[in-house]
């Protein structure tokens, strides 16, 4: 049960006379919503395709600085910080108390006790690739060996059968139980595979198009911020194109 614990308070002399204030609790916090480019491409967990843009977010301990009639809030070590596509920072922003949630990325994590084995080191190493090709031929290659070993089982059953002086009705069945399983397997599970296939397919358009609108509108923000700030210094507006990699942008002639 959550406890009803006052903030801790330090005072201190103010740089410009008078005294500051620092206050910290446990329950203090800072969030920060971020957005980058990296160069190479980066793989997101719950993402099918590489993207060279993404979004992090960060919480943070905080603490409260009260000096000059105002209040000042900094963060104050960093718990956790995670990584969004801008297709899974729609989604998680538009599909409020759904299932278990979104994926999402770690990038670093506080160590604890409980942690320290999973995490021994506080930067959480890259995301392993995944691809939605490999996925889908892995489990295409399983359905049809399953297919091949059923027909297998029917040619060898039929080739009993045939040396058989004399069939009963439980070796009729038997032939058949066969047969009707590979129906239903090429009637039902390489359509389902199919139909999954075309739904992923439809998600990966939707995170690619995300994604191209995400470069598209920081590229429109940094071409937009150069040509304003030459015209208010009068100067020819130096054009600054994103490639990637957070702050890594190169000027163009």
């Amino acid at each position: 049960m959550k406890k009803h614990t006052p903030p801790t308070i330090k005072t201190s002399p103010a740089p410009g006379g008078g005294t500051e204030t620092e206050e910290s609790h446990p329950s203090y916090g800072m969030v920060r919503l971020g957005r980058y480019t990296c160069t190479p491409a980066q793989n997101f967990f719950g993402s099918a395709i590489k993207h060279h843009a993404g979004v992090s977010l960060s919480i943070c301990k905080a603490r409260k600085h009260r000096n000059l009639s105002n209040d000042w809030y900094f963060a104050d070590g960093e718990l956790i910080e995670i990584c969004l596509t801008p297709a899974q920072l729609a989604d998680l922003m538009t599909n409020m108390n759904i299932g278990d949630g979104v994926p999402c990325t770690l990038n670093h994590v506080v160590q604890t006790d409980a942690l320290k084995s999973e995490y021994p080191d506080t930067t959480v190493p890259y995301c392993p690739e995944t691809t939605m090709r490999q996925q889908y031929e892995e489990e295409f290659k399983k359905d049809m060996g399953d297919i091949a070993k059923s027909i297998e089982a029917l040619v060898k059953a039929a080739a009993d059968l045939a040396v058989k002086p004399s069939i009963n009705k439980a070796d009729r069945k038997a032939f058949v139980d066969i047969a009707e399983g590979i129906r239903c397997k090429l009637a039902n599970s390489v359509p389902f595979v199919q139909g999954q296939f075309n739904e992923s397919l439809d998600r990966v358009l939707t995170e690619a198009k995300a994604d191209l609108e995400s470069f598209t509108d920081q590229l429109a923000h940094s071409l937009g911020s150069a040509a304003l700030a030459a015209r208010i210094n009068g100067a020819k507006p130096d054009l600054q194109l994103p490639l990637g990699g957070g702050e890594d942008y190169t000027s163009q002639p």
